[in-house]
């Protein structure tokens, strides 16, 4: 097999994986509040728990999505008592997220889950020496720099539907 057959085998495993990512997506999951969520509901709470009081613009740029999909996605999250949107005192028109005790409850569900899938990769990882991990380290901040540059690149486009410039 020459060089190009073993890139493009590589490229068809990162597109398989990209491709199961983005199908988890649709799938919702209980943790531990009796509220079925999706990942973007939780991984927007925990946005929101890391940051304690933060406003729909600082929890935009720390998701990297518009104000108005936080927005959106705050509204959901305060429908389900998750969060609870407070005016910052002194400022009646900045208003703060915060969590709620169930919005915790989920929060500390999600760190659970994701304590699993971490030891799940650390016993994996475990099989590799430290010049491997090193390369592996590095070669997942290029690929991360890489598909911010191809991103940046396609920013005008369709995305969910809706044409953006």
């Amino acid at each position: 097999m020459d060089r190009d057959d073993e890139y493009r085998i590589l490229f068809e495993k990162w597109t398989k994986i990209m491709n199961r990512l983005q199908e988890r997506e649709s799938w919702v999951r209980d943790y531990g509040t009796g509220d079925l969520m999706y990942p973007s509901e939780i991984h927007t709470l925990q946005a929101v728990g890391d940051s304690r009081g933060i406003n729909i613009t600082g929890l935009a740029e720390r998701l990297g999505i518009t104000a108005s999909g936080v927005s959106q996605m705050a509204r959901r999250l305060e429908k389900k008592g998750l969060v609870e949107k407070i005016k910052r005192s002194g400022n009646d028109k900045e208003i703060l997220l915060m969590m709620t005790e169930k919005g915790r409850a989920a929060y500390l569900g999600h760190e659970r889950h994701h304590t699993q899938i971490q030891e799940i990769l650390n016993r994996e990882l475990n099989n590799y020496d430290d010049e491997q991990i090193l390369f592996l380290s590095g070669f997942l901040s290029r690929v991360e720099e890489i598909c911010d540059e191809v991103m940046s690149e396609n920013s005008t486009g369709i995305k969910g539907g809706v044409v953006h410039e």
